[in-house]
């Protein structure tokens, strides 16, 4: 479900980034035929597009990432399981680390995304189910009309009367008038160019994006635009016919306050008959407006740059590596400690009181104080994945900090309440420093497996922060465990 209301969340996006330049420069501006086709295009790209996430790339940018990270928000909102386990991700071109706790939304929040969610889906049932008995209404009309011989007849068009219908109307290749309107030459050749411009089918395409993104505003305002255009299409189709500005201007006077059809068909009176009456008595466009719908290019590349997933490393890394088929081995995933021997010392001591376990030594420097607070946000967030963690008797956990005494106590007793038995180890700042040099970090907190027989694990394949919550930390566990046994 998580999934599908993303989609649903980047379709409006797209169709939003599509539509309103469209309104601001091409509305009324250019030929209807062009407009037609650049909302026809809006529709089909707004759906389209979102689909861009699936191509992956290196090349990080702001907007993508924040919406990656704001996605994956949503997403855990939706999976209590994962709720409380933080986020660590990797950028592959080596701009700054993005670090983001699941747990961004109280909980209070979380209960109103879900009365969002519910107040969605209740909205795309009235929309479906108000739709579903308008097309029920529709066909069951037709079948109630009866055809009629015009000199306007042609062979893919079928012109019905009813006595029931009052406003004239046309579905797909059917006709439907109104008994004295059949013999009105204008009111004919209006539908039946909505019938031969095969109107119908813009009109199903939009009102298929208005049942799934119906709290959209500009889903409504590019609907009511689609009509309009349609509306002037057939206006034009029927003064190449014959008939006179003044005649049809009358006709169209007339039918303006009868009742409006349904809302699925092409009718006679939908549009706004003022706006109608301006396109009428204006002047042909220029064919240099046919030029402003490269306004198209710079949004679909904006489009398509919004929504380029971001590819990860760390986390994600080892999925994507265990999913692709290769049989790794215990040597491929793991790698001698550093040289220097007072890491390597160090490090056997980890192992020595955790024996026949992988360690996770995770680093924080204290001297960093504008993160201790995310820190134990992380802490508080975690938890829950860090207490099944501990409870296995092949995986330990060990915060190696780094900082002045005092502060190492006081952060110390600030970790108790959301420790889960793991130990706390603080080292002074040239060991740490020496730490980082080893093995190459900067940042902290920083996180390295170590195996029991005294071998690093590759940074791919460690148990990196619990993302993801306890059911993909468990995978990563039994994979390390499963590859040693192997070996």
């Amino acid at each position: 479900m998580a999934g599908f209301l993303i989609f649903i969340l980047r379709w409006a996006v797209a169709v939003s980034l599509l539509y309103i330049p469209y309104r601001m420069i091409m509305r009324h501006r250019a030929p209807h035929s062009l407009n037609r086709m650049l909302l026809a295009v809006t529709l089909i790209l707004g759906f389209l597009l979102p689909f861009g996430s699936i191509f992956k790339t290196t090349a990080g940018n702001a907007i993508s990432r924040s919406r990656s990270v704001l996605e994956q928000q949503f997403a855990h909102s939706q999976n209590p399981e994962d709720r409380y386990s933080p986020e660590l991700l990797w950028y592959a071109d080596g701009s700054d680390i993005v670090k983001m706790p699941i747990s961004l939304f109280e909980d209070h929040v979380y209960l109103i995304i879900n009365i969002l969610i519910a107040l969605y889906l209740a909205g795309v049932v009235y929309f479906g189910t108000t739709y579903f008995f308008q097309f029920v209404h529709l066909e069951q009309m037709i079948r109630e009309s009866r055809k009629i011989r015009t000199k306007h007849l042609c062979e893919d068009v079928n012109i019905i009367v009813n006595e029931n219908v009052s406003v004239p109307f046309s579905w797909m290749n059917w006709v439907i008038l109104p008994p004295e309107d059949a013999k009105e030459s204008a009111i004919v050749a209006h539908e039946l160019a909505h019938a031969r411009l095969h109107h119908s089918w813009d009109t199903l395409l939009c009102d298929i994006t208005c049942l799934m993104l119906w709290w959209l505003p500009f889903i409504w305002m590019l609907r009511q635009d689609l009509q309009d255009v349609h509306e002037y299409q057939a206006d034009q189709c029927v003064l190449r016919s014959g008939v006179t500005l003044d005649e049809y201007t009358e006709i169209l006077l007339d039918r303006a306050t009868v009742t409006r059809a349904n809302t699925v068909v092409s009718a006679l009176n939908q549009s706004p008959i003022k706006r109608r009456l301006i396109m009428l008595f204006s002047k042909p466009f220029s064919r240099w407006s046919f030029c402003k719908a490269v306004y198209l290019l710079p949004i679909i590349l904006l489009s398509v740059t919004i929504f380029a997933q971001p590819k990860l490393f760390g986390p994600l890394t080892y999925r994507d590596l265990v999913s692709s088929g290769h049989q790794y081995t215990y040597s491929d995933i793991t790698e001698p400690l550093p040289a220097e021997p007072r890491v390597k010392n160090m490090v056997n001591n980890f192992i020595l009181r955790n024996p026949n376990t992988f360690v996770t030594l995770v680093f924080y420097d204290l001297h960093d104080m504008k993160r201790t607070k995310s820190f134990l946000l992380y802490l508080k967030s975690s938890q829950w994945a860090r207490s099944v963690i501990a409870e296995r008797s092949d995986m330990n956990t060990v915060f190696v900090i780094s900082g002045i005494q005092g502060e190492v106590e006081e952060f110390r007793h600030s970790m108790e309440e959301w420790m889960c038995d793991e130990e706390v180890l603080a080292i002074s700042r040239e060991d740490f420093v020496h730490f980082q040099k080893a093995l190459h970090f900067s940042d902290s907190p920083h996180y390295v497996t170590v195996s029991p027989d005294g071998l690093l694990v590759r940074e791919a394949f460690g148990v990196n922060c619990f993302t993801y919550g306890p059911r993909v930390a468990k995978e990563q566990i039994d994979f390390l465990v499963n590859c040693r046994s192997d070996k």
